[in-house]
């Protein structure tokens, strides 16, 4: 199974986990404040579960963990705990027990809003339902994953990020060695990054302005994508799209690398190299081309999209 596929199934069965713990509550209750703070690793790790409202996450120089905001009224208290080097957050509801993801259908609420603070090459888990989460000012490692909600987040160097019915906006620094990403019903907007590469999207269209990325996996189905980004002489791009258009612009010059581009049921043009040929039978195109010495890749296929190539300065 796939990282991508084994990631997906992972959320749907964290919403799952959500929804077995449903039962029958009425009276409200007002909402608590929070304010928590524990001594941390500078190069920890915290894993965070949260079941609806927003969370910030922010970076900074202290040896310390803190968390402040409000919660929702069925949710009793916040559970931070630090042992060593790691460190868990999540939310404890009214009458669930030690379960961090059951919740009460009634007049309260479990959204929470809150400001978690640690330092700044912390390596970030996030488990989230129903909850957007934004993240700055950080250096380490990032895996996060949410159920119907959106991921805002700029990253230093690697990150894994997997939504269902929500949108990610990323921003990557010149450093990012891996950019793993994948939703379902949901948009990517992607701004920076270099080294490897990796997109799955479902039913939702992708923006990638890259940088020089050595390289990159793109595959669609049912979206189209966008793509600006640049390629070395041994860089490697694929790319499949299934009832979508994808749309590739090299930054500067055209790459030296083969092109092997191919549409089942769609057209392909490309502002350099020839024309793309028509099969002789059927109504699918093909474009094959060798630019300079030829050390890249460029492979790309639809079966039912269009194909666009072309440089941009």
């Amino acid at each position: 199974m796939n990282p991508t596929r084994s990631a997906l199934i992972s959320i749907f069965s964290t919403a799952l986990a959500a929804f077995t713990g449903l039962a029958g509550r009425s009276a409200p209750a007002a909402t608590a404040e929070v304010d928590e703070h524990r001594p941390a690793a500078p190069r920890g790790e915290i894993e965070i579960t949260l079941l609806s409202g927003k969370l910030e996450v922010i970076g900074w120089d202290k040896p310390e963990i803190a968390v402040g905001g409000s919660l929702g009224s069925e949710t009793d208290k916040v559970d931070l705990t630090v042992a060593g080097d790691r460190a868990t957050l999540r939310l404890i509801n009214k009458d669930s027990g030690s379960s961090p993801l059951r919740f009460h259908w009634g007049l309260g609420s479990n959204e929470a809003n809150l400001t978690l603070r640690v330092p700044r090459a912390t390596r970030i888990s996030a488990n989230l339902v129903s909850a957007d989460i934004v993240l700055h000012d950080l250096s380490g490692e990032q895996e996060l994953r949410t159920v119907s909600g959106d991921i805002t987040t700029s990253v230093e160097r690697a990150a894994h990020v997997h939504t269902v019915s929500g949108d990610i906006h990323l921003t990557a620094s010149a450093d990012s060695s891996l950019l793993e990403l994948g939703s379902v019903s949901g948009t990517i907007d992607v701004t920076g990054g270099r080294g490897d590469v990796s997109v799955e999207t479902v039913s939702g269209d992708g923006t990638f302005t890259l940088g020089t990325v050595t390289r990159a996996r793109f595959k669609t189905v049912s979206g189209d994508d966008h793509v600006t980004m640049g390629l070395p002489a041994d860089g490697n791009l694929e790319a499949e799209s299934i009832s979508g258009d994808l749309s590739i612009d090299f930054i500067g010059a055209v790459p030296a690398a083969q092109f092997e581009l191919q549409s089942f049921s769609g057209d392909i043009s490309a502002c350099f190299g020839p024309k793309a040929s028509h099969e002789e039978s059927g109504p699918g195109s093909r474009f094959e081309y060798t630019q300079g010495s030829g050390t890249g890749r460029v492979h790309i296929v639809t079966k039912s999209g269009d194909i666009s190539l072309c440089t941009k300065h």
